[in-house]
């Protein structure tokens, strides 16, 4: 086995974030319930990390004290892995299990650089996009911090370490199940100990800039960075600002790593009612395992179901069966969300409100992904983000009280089902459909996405069912589309 090479001996390391007047005042941040969360198709969780600034420890004084030459801007959020991959992750993607300390849930290790590689290109193209990735130094160091500028996230003193770690002190010399210890303040778990971990950057010298915006490591390089520390460390290393270094084809038994996770920041709307519109990209999918689905141009939809208060403001009335302000609309036939469009689309001075087609809504929906649910193969989460049969109790709830998809849309499984502008009947067999919005004639309309009487079964993705024009029940209600402007 290949050795890891160590550059220095402390190997736990985060960035000191910057307070208001520098290291030392404390610097106010999210909790880790305020951040959204997001589960894929193998059941990772990551956590989106918010955009902000770290010190970088540059060197030492004369008294070995850090010292802090210049300052780290991530300027985007992102999502990062809320555990170290499991053994179980692991062989989900890759069909086997090379790790030397076996356990499902146990952080795989002895995985190099380049073996890391091969699983993020195999999970992105399972999930059918090329969002995941290894986090840069600066990113990991970021979110390990969790918000503190502290030595350690929970204090300036080692005396809490068992707490949030597993190391020399308090293993067994092998690797511990992920998720044992307690959360850093993001929520990230075992960012210290259990195994170090890769990070995407080429190891080398941090540039003379007092400013490192978005920095990534240096453009070459023959080995990779190692981040956070491992079962096999003393509470003496896991102290200032180290790092250490690996070639990309090296094994160890005590390094790992975690997955970042790209997020789609799609452009948004507000209109004069309140509305928000998210801009879905274009983009194709598998709306049968023998066809194509192409939406060839950008669209905004609706990030939440119409709700009870904006149909009011418009018509005048409510006619839904669960009354109350945030509750989406209900009891309204495709002919009248026809009136309240052209009724919006009068008081707004335009005519870009529809409803999507099908395909659109199919589209936005998946978000990017390819399974039956947009957070994985089975409904295990839908409770996560869906009101339906087991969790309603037979009324709507308010709009947005769930968790979103992907691209930021709430309720697209649940609640209501919601009406589609295409005529119902079976998909043309062929190749592909592009922009398709459905035969010229029909007897009823397609609604998706189920509602608070539906089982999970019909709160997925590519679920479909129908109505006639007229038809008003206690189960449908609507979102609506914006055509660009």
């Amino acid at each position: 086995m290949r050795k890891v090479r160590a550059v220095v001996a402390a190997l736990c390391v985060t960035l000191p974030i910057v307070g208001a007047a520098g290291v030392g005042k404390a610097q106010e941040g999210p909790k880790a319930s305020e951040l959204p969360t997001y589960t894929n198709s193998i059941g990772m969780e990551l956590v989106r990390i918010p955009a902000g600034t770290a010190l970088v420890e540059t060197g030492k004084n004369m008294f070995d004290e850090p010292v802090f030459g210049a300052k780290a801007l991530v300027s985007q959020p992102f999502y990062l892995g809320k555990y170290e991959v499991t053994q179980e992750q692991w062989a989900k993607v890759m069909g086997s299990n090379p790790a030397k300390f076996k356990g499902r849930n146990n952080p795989v290790e002895s995985v190099s650089w380049d073996d890391v590689q091969e699983f993020i290109k195999r999970l992105n193209a399972l999930e059918g996009h090329d969002r995941y990735r290894l986090p840069t130094e600066m990113e990991w160091g970021l979110a390990a911090r969790g918000g503190a500028d502290t030595v350690y996230f929970f204090g300036e003193t080692e005396e809490a370490l068992s707490d949030y770690a597993w190391f020399a002190d308090n293993t067994t010399d092998r690797t511990k199940p992920v998720g044992r210890k307690q959360p850093n303040p993001y929520g990230l778990y075992d960012v210290y100990g259990n195994v170090r971990e890769w990070v995407q950057d080429r190891y080398g010298a941090y540039p003379k800039d007092t400013e490192l915006k978005d920095y990534s490591g240096p453009a070459s390089g023959s080995e990779r960075v190692v981040l956070g520390g491992a079962w096999s460390n003393s509470a003496d290393d896991f102290h200032y600002a180290f790092r250490t270094e690996s070639a990309p084809g090296a094994r160890s038994d005590s390094l790992g790593f975690r997955l970042a996770l790209s997020p789609f920041d799609l452009p948004t709307y507000t209109d004069s009612l309140g509305m928000e519109f998210v801009l879905i990209p274009a983009n194709s999918f598998m709306i049968t395992p023998d066809t194509k689905a192409t939406v060839s141009k950008p669209f905004y939809l609706g990030k939440y179901e119409v709700t009870q208060a904006q149909w009011k403001e418009v018509m005048g009335s409510n006619p839904s069966y669960y009354t109350g302000d945030t509750l989406p609309v209900d009891s309204v036939s495709w002919d009248d969300v026809q009136e309240f469009i052209k009724r919006l689309n009068a008081r707004e001075g335009h005519n870009r409100y529809r409803l999507p087609t099908e395909v659109e809504w199919e589209l936005a929906a998946r978000g990017g992904t390819t399974d039956r649910y947009f957070f994985g193969k089975t409904a295990d989460l839908l409770g996560d983000y869906a009101w339906f049969t087991e969790n309603a109790r037979l009324v709507t709830h308010p709009v947005g009280s769930k968790l979103p998809n992907p691209y930021g849309l709430y309720d697209i499984y649940g609640n209501v089902w919601e009406w589609t502008q295409d005529w119902y009947a079976p998909y043309p067999e062929t190749p592909e459909l592009k922009d398709y919005s459905g035969p010229e004639s029909g007897v009823r309309r397609v609604i998706r996405g189920g509602s608070w009487n539906n089982a999970a079964v019909f709160c997925r993705s590519n679920a479909r069912s129908s109505y006639l024009d007229s038809n008003r029940l206690t189960g449908v209600g609507f979102r609506l589309a914006l055509n660009p402007e």
